[in-house]
């Protein structure tokens, strides 16, 4: 009898005791363990694992999930000073955590939503506050040895080094959003030129807000929030304003576009609004709050399943 590979559970798991006398299989494929003091105990075959800290984080703190082109799953993580990222790949059973030299970067802020992505050329792109750093097209196992090939600052153009989101749309471009001395400014990386293009004040119908996030629609239109509760959609080559019965926002914290085609815009205040038609020049909007079934009003994260389910 040979094992490849024996995982011990107890307490630590999450059973309610370690002494056991019978365990048995149902036909969902569930296993039911029968303790000596507490019970019997339903082990489900399906559902959510966590991993922490025994798990290879040590003292990282996990900051983004994020996906390499090879549908690697991949968490960003931070040391508690900010002064380090860790590149962790999921093997389908535990984490391995890689460090890119990421030298000169010390400081890399406090966002976490879309501050890294593995763009569609497979180079690597992170968001840190002393600039954009770029790395070359290497597999998630040989980012651990990669250093920048190209560190963007102030000398291409940026108003600032401090990058705080970035998105790839569907033609490659990548979209930036830079912070520096309290001004928040929208930038442009053209794959085809590699170059940048910087957008003024002037440029947008309205100021960028404090949220930092972006989607792109199945129409290839670009979204992301402004201030005072404005959504804006970048539409053949023109910011617009979008006005949506039944859209409410204030600090926009997640957008995510189902296989469906639908927006779903998450908010720190006012729930979960489900976009069905985001290429409408007036789309129309569902908004889910406690009052339909959520646990709270405050939505941080959006994502979806191969099923279609979506995750909130």
């Amino acid at each position: 009898l040979e094992f490849r590979r024996v995982l011990f559970r107890s307490e630590t798991e999450g059973l309610n005791e370690s002494t056991m006398f019978a365990v048995a299989e149902d036909r969902a494929g569930d296993l039911w363990v029968g303790s000596e003091s507490t019970g019997a105990m339903r082990i489900a075959r399906n559902g959510f694992t966590t991993y922490a800290r025994e798990d290879g984080f040590g003292r990282l703190f996990p900051r983004s999930l994020f996906g390499s082109r090879s549908g690697e799953s991949l968490v960003l993580a931070r040391n508690g000073t900010d002064t380090g990222l860790a590149v962790g790949v999921f093997d389908g059973e535990q984490l391995h955590f890689l460090r890119p030299d990421f030298r000169p970067i010390r400081y890399f802020g406090w966002r976490n939503s879309q501050i890294a992505l593995h763009d569609h050329a497979g180079e690597w792109w992170f968001a840190t506050q002393e600039g954009l750093c770029r790395f070359p097209n290497v597999t998630a196992e040989r980012l651990g040895r990669a250093r920048p090939k190209r560190i963007y600052t102030t000398g291409d153009g940026f108003p600032g080094s401090g990058v705080t989101s970035i998105f790839e749309d569907s033609r490659g471009d990548i979209w930036i959003i830079t912070d520096s001395a309290g001004k928040t400014r929208l930038s442009l990386w053209l794959r085809s030129t590699e170059t940048f293009r910087h957008f003024s004040e002037t440029d947008l119908p309205a100021p960028l807000a404090g949220d930092r996030v972006f989607a792109e629609d199945r129409s290839g239109n670009v979204w992301f929030p402004a201030s005072h509760g404005v959504l804006l959609r970048y539409r053949q080559g023109h910011f617009e304003r979008v006005a949506a019965k039944d859209l409410t926002i204030g600090s926009v914290d997640a957008m995510y576009t189902d296989r469906s085609g639908r927006l779903w815009i998450g908010d720190e205040e006012y729930g979960l609004t489900r976009m069905d038609d985001p290429a409408a020049d007036h789309p129309n909007c569902v908004r889910y709050t406690t009052a339909q079934g959520l646990s709270s009003n405050s939505i941080r994260c959006i994502t979806e399943d191969r099923w279609g389910r979506v995750y909130v």
